[in-house]
């Protein structure tokens, strides 16, 4: 079997084998025709190619250029934005530091007004220039520093000039003008005196002065050195003075409530100086004259003695009186007796002291009650036209205030004197018991008083 088959490929493949050589030949030729064109193929790539680098190269040089150019860009517009942001912020700061200057300038403006004295407004109507809002702020500040610098010298070194006041009662004063500083002088033929604001006028009001002031005012308006009262106030002390209220103008702004207080406090100095007229007149200690007589005293003489005690002043006199009469008594009741005596004197020492410890307890008291009803009243008020003006509250806080000093006023100085007649009371006291001891040992010192 394989026989034949080898028998019948070879029969098939001769003739192929026969055409073999050529056909390796012809492939030969064709891979020598492909290499050729592949060589030359690649020969124009090769040449293609170089200046197709070149180009990427310089596309690239041209990419790194242009991110170069962009982060550069970048970084100025950041720079840019900073620098507004910052141009921003020193605008802000700017407009403030002007909208200050400005706010300065109209205060400086307005202030400067304010201390220019009403004469010399009359005086000076060019002093303030005017200021207009189609005037830079510049021109506006210039000139004003240059009007303040004049005013300013002017009144450092003083100048005078004519014009009209009023005087106390309102009439108009033609005359002279002399400022000083802050300090003006009026002197006229009618008077003259301080110049100060006068309130709901337009032209100044003058304090009237003596006439030698106003003498040396008018001096010193003709150009001589002379010396003027001065007032550091600027006239303040002067309205103070005038707006305190007189003495019965300040206890009725009190209410009712201030008459009780007054009672009470004229009881009070009534019976303040008559119990220390009481105490002062009240005699304790015996005359020498007579305590000699007690010591000698017999049963001879005791008549003659007990004449002369009773006519000594109280209480010394019923002192004596008592140890001349029971002179025989024992020591221990002769002792009883005149603590007896020493016990009625009591009654006229402690008189009149209660009270006025009842009159300094109740006088702050009666002040408190006053408070209360005036600001009673005063939310009355309050309740009817609200707090809006002071003045309707004055009437109220001034008799809660009036009354609660008034009750103090009286309460301290009674307590006081109180105090120092209670002291003097027990002082005459002790003194009194002192006097009634040393006249029983005198007594009872002779034996032959003794029972």
């Amino acid at each position: 079997m394989m026989k034949v088959l080898v028998t019948l490929l070879m029969c098939g493949f001769l003739p192929v084998m026969a055409q073999l050589p050529e056909a390796i030949a012809q492939a030969e030729r064709e891979v020598k025709d492909s290499t050729l064109e592949l060589n030359e193929l690649r020969d124009h790539i090769q040449g293609e190619r170089l200046p197709l680098v070149r180009e990427m190269a310089e596309l690239q040089r041209e990419v790194a250029d242009l991110r170069s150019q962009v982060q550069t860009i970048r970084s100025v517009r950041s720079l840019a934005v900073s620098r507004r942001e910052n141009l921003r912020r020193e605008l802000k700061q700017l407009t403030d530091e002007l909208e200050f200057v400005e706010t300065v300038f109209r205060e400086y403006r307005r202030g400067l007004e304010t201390r220019v004295q009403v004469a010399e407004v009359g005086a000076l109507p060019s002093l303030l220039p005017s200021s207009r809002d189609d005037q830079p702020l510049p021109e506006q500040v210039e000139a004003l520093w240059n009007a303040s610098l004049d005013w300013h010298g002017l009144r450092m070194g003083g100048y005078q000039f004519s014009g009209l006041a009023l005087n106390e009662e309102g009439r108009e004063w033609v005359g002279d003008f002399a400022v000083l500083g802050p300090v003006a002088y009026f002197a006229g033929e009618s008077g003259g005196g301080w110049v100060h604001t006068r309130e709901n006028s337009v032209l100044p009001g003058v304090f009237p002065l003596s006439d030698a002031e106003t003498g040396r005012i008018r001096w010193l308006l003709n150009g001589e050195e002379v010396a003027l009262p001065l007032d550091p106030s600027l006239g303040d002390a002067i309205k103070v003075s005038r707006a305190r209220p007189s003495l019965r103008q300040h206890l009725r702004q009190g209410g009712v409530v201030v008459v009780p207080l007054l009672i009470l406090g004229g009881l009070s100095v009534i019976m303040a100086i008559a119990k220390f007229v009481d105490l002062h007149s009240l005699a304790v200690r015996p005359d020498p004259d007579m305590l000699r007589l007690i010591s000698d005293l017999t049963d001879e003489n005791a008549s003659g003695t007990l004449a002369k005690a009773q006519q000594a002043p109280q209480a010394v006199g019923s002192l004596l009186a008592a140890v001349i009469q029971h002179r025989h008594a024992s020591r221990e009741h002769l002792e009883e007796i005149m603590h007896e005596h020493v016990l009625a004197v009591v009654p006229r020492l402690e008189r009149s002291l209660g009270t006025l410890a009842v009159f300094g307890g109740v006088a702050p008291l009666l002040g408190l009650l006053g408070t209360v009803t005036g600001m009673i009243s005063t939310f009355q008020l309050v309740t009817l036209f609200g707090s809006g003006d002071a003045r309707t509250l004055s009437g109220g806080i001034s008799e809660a205030l009036v009354t609660t000093q008034v009750g103090l006023v009286i309460a301290i100085p009674v307590l006081l004197v109180h105090a120092f007649l209670a002291r003097k009371a027990k002082s005459l006291l002790g003194e009194l018991e002192q006097v009634a001891v040393s006249l029983v040992n005198r007594v009872k010192a002779d034996p032959e008083l003794e029972t």
